[in-house]
């Protein structure tokens, strides 16, 4: 079972998006259809708060989605500055996939607490 929550963070700009359980192609698909489409209307930042998540993601599916996903390979998606908050056991597929992301094209990086997270999205 998964399950997510978005919210518009109006007074940081940022839409906040809190994922609990199995994160996989479907979900993460989902997921970015809903937290993007908001974001990209709003010219927000977004906040995944993953910590209670658990990726099931292959390293391809990693790889092919910031390349392939419909709102992401739009011009808008580049101005979109995206964190995540991670859970440790899953720092080497989440590291990877901020490197394919990077390398893609996009603004993306992980951290392990908000305050880093907040930082980076204001900086």
């Amino acid at each position: 079972m998964s399950n997510f929550n978005i919210e518009v963070d109006d007074e940081h700009r940022i839409i906040r998006v809190t994922y609990e359980g199995n994160l996989d192609i479907l979900n993460a698909n989902k997921l970015a259809n809903e937290a993007r489409s908001i974001a990209h209307n709003l010219g927000y930042n977004l906040l995944y708060d993953m910590q209670n998540s658990l990726l099931k993601a292959s390293a391809t599916e990693m790889y092919f989605f910031p390349r392939q996903h419909e709102l992401l390979v739009k011009p808008e998606a580049e101005r979109v500055k995206s964190a995540a908050i991670i859970p440790p056991r899953d720092e080497q597929g989440w590291a990877f996939y901020e490197t394919t992301s990077i390398n893609a094209g996009l603004n993306f990086r992980i951290f392990h607490n908000e305050e880093d997270a907040l930082k980076w999205l204001r900086g």
